[in-house]
């Protein structure tokens, strides 16, 4: 009796993708916490320059990395 096993190349790619979109997230994540902790690092008269708030911090981070 012969069994036969049928893999289609979707399967065979959909590993390296979640893992290239895992380190992808890990990436942008850890940009987002540089651009955060480099922010924040600035005193109140830096941050009046460039017309933000610390309040709005987190905002202008995500929307620099992520576009929303």
């Amino acid at each position: 009796m012969a069994y036969a096993v049928y893999t289609s190349e979707h399967d065979l790619r959909a590993e390296p993708g979640l893992f290239a979109r895992i380190r992808a997230a890990f990436a942008d994540y850890r940009r987002y916490r540089a651009l955060l902790d480099e922010m924040d690092q600035m005193s109140d008269r830096e941050l009046l320059d460039l017309d933000l708030s610390r309040h709005s911090l987190r905002d202008v981070a995500r929307q620099a990395v992520y576009g929303r």
